[in-house]
C-alpha cells in the first residue's frame, strides 16, 4: 500500500528541468519540421506556377511565330517565284538560327533559366 502511495506522489511531482527541456526540444523539432515542410511546399508552388505560366506564354509565342513564319514563307515564295525556293530560304534561316542557339545555349538559355528558378525558390516574398 505504501508503494502505491509513493508512486502516486512521484506522478504528481512537477517535471524535472531535464524532462522539461526534453519536452520543449521535442516540441521545437516538430514545429521546425512543420515549418520546413510548409516553406518547401510554398517554394514548390511558386516554381510550379511560374513554370505553368511560362509554358502558356511559350505556347502562345510559338503559335504566333508559326503563323508569322508561314506568312514569311509565302512572301518569299511570291518574291522568288517558287514555293520550293521561298520555303527553302526560310529553312536555311531556321538552320542558321538553330546552330546559333545550339552554340549559345549555355549563355542565353540554360544560365538565365537556372538563375530565374533559383531566384524563385529563394525569394523571400
Amino acid at each position: 500500500m505504501e508503494e502505491e502511495e509513493k508512486e502516486k506522489e512521484k506522478k504528481n511531482l512537477p517535471p524535472t528541468p531535464i524532462e522539461e527541456f526534453n519536452d520543449n526540444l521535442k516540441e521545437y523539432l516538430a514545429t521546425r519540421y512543420e515549418l520546413t515542410v510548409l516553406k518547401a511546399s510554398q517554394k514548390a508552388a511558386v516554381v510550379g506556377s511560374a513554370a505553368a505560366f511560362g509554358a502558356v506564354i511559350g505556347i502562345l509565342v510559338v503559335m504566333f511565330l508559326l503563323f508569322i513564319f508561314i506568312a514569311a514563307g509565302f512572301y518569299l515564295s511570291d518574291w522568288l517565284g517558287s514555293y520550293g525556293h521561298g520555303f527553302a530560304v526560310l529553312s536555311g534561316i531556321f538552320l542558321v538560327a538553330a546552330v546559333i542557339i545550339y552554340f549559345g545555349r549555355k549563355k542565353f538559355i540554360m544560365t538565365p533559366v537556372r538563375n530565374s528558378l533559383i531566384k524563385a525558390m529563394f525569394d523571400e516574398d
